[in-house]
């Protein structure tokens, strides 16, 4: 939660993510679901790429659409690091709470006009405060 924390303050401040600490997050991920801590270790790796993979689908499609990219390689990683933590199944939770959470600022920073009345939104905090919810109250476990 400190890392995620530190990511969000950091992507806030500089509009970065940085691979110094994506790709560590990733790869203890991994080596933490080896043991089977939070899911198995293929479901580790498939949450990888499904959060990578995901975001950057998303991404080709805005820039086919606008012709500029929408979403961020630090982002990408994020998501990828967290599909590492949370495995498969959880990381399709976490990228809806952070997809809606992304929709409702859009939404309440527009004007009557349907401008945004800010540019980009940094992704890290809201995929972070996504994950952390997600590992904290995992779907999985409703029974």
């Amino acid at each position: 939660m400190i890392t995620l924390t530190a990511l969000a303050i950091i992507d806030v401040r500089t509009r970065t993510l940085p691979d110094v600490i994506t790709a560590p997050l990733l790869v203890v991920g991994v080596t933490v679901n080896a043991f089977h801590v939070f899911t198995a270790i293929a479901g580790a790796l498939d949450g990888a790429a499904v959060g990578f993979g995901l975001l950057w689908g998303a991404n080709q499609l805005y820039r086919l659409r606008r012709n500029r990219h929408a979403i961020g390689g630090g982002d990408m990683k994020l998501a990828a690091a967290a599909g590492a933590w949370l495995g498969v199944a959880e990381i399709w939770q976490a990228l809806a709470i952070a997809s809606v959470c992304m929709f409702a600022w859009g939404l309440a920073t527009r004007d009557r006009a349907g401008v945004s009345a800010q540019g980009a939104v940094p992704f890290g905090p809201i995929i972070s405060f996504a994950c952390a919810v997600s590992l904290l109250f995992p779907l999985g476990n409703i029974r």
